[in-house]
């Protein structure tokens, strides 16, 4: 998705949300989240992750 595209969203669609984040010692945190669109809304096809993840030690 992008300013000048006019694909049209329909139901049945799968949208990949990649937000990404660059920590200051040069590591890559890539979080992604899969969307389907619904004829009723957006629906979230697996569980979300609870809001504190454990970092690992």
């Amino acid at each position: 998705m992008a300013p000048r595209d006019t694909t049209l969203l329909r139901a049945g669609m799968v949208l990949a949300l990649e937000p990404g984040y660059a920590t200051r010692d040069g590591r890559l945190l890539v979080h992604e989240e899969n969307i389907v669109l619904r004829g009723t809304g957006a629906e979230f096809p697996s569980p979300r992750a609870h809001r504190d993840l454990p970092e690992p030690g």
